[in-house]
């Protein structure tokens, strides 16, 4: 479950960069102002949740509630704040596909054999 929830906060990120037109910088910043909202939305009502859990008599609840606001912040963390500026630094589009970025025209011409 833990995993599932960091990928899903990174992977929402990672999405609307790639389907955002322009270079890096406007990618990043277009990535923020639109899924950036619902991603810190997310995890708020996530947190919101398991707020409940502190006031558990029980160790393990408690320990339940640590571990998964854990979890929240640092998925949160790493779609809003690492993936933005690393995607900004290192990854172009063109030069990290190659040719295989943009279909060429007449793909659904060619015939296999």
């Amino acid at each position: 479950m833990s995993i599932g929830l960091i990928v899903d906060y990174i992977m929402h990120c990672m999405l609307r960069y790639y389907e955002v037109p322009g270079n890096r910088e406007e990618k990043c910043i277009e990535m923020l102002r639109t899924i950036g909202v619902s991603v810190l939305l997310g995890g708020m009502t996530t947190f919101l949740g398991t707020l409940l859990l502190v006031f558990a008599s029980s160790d393990i609840f408690f320990t339940f509630f640590v571990i998964f606001f854990g979890i929240v912040v640092l998925g949160v963390s790493h779609g809003l704040i690492l993936l933005p500026v690393s995607l900004m630094r290192t990854i172009d589009r063109s030069s990290f596909f190659g040719t295989y970025a943009m279909p060429y025209k007449g793909a659904q011409d060619r015939t296999r054999y």
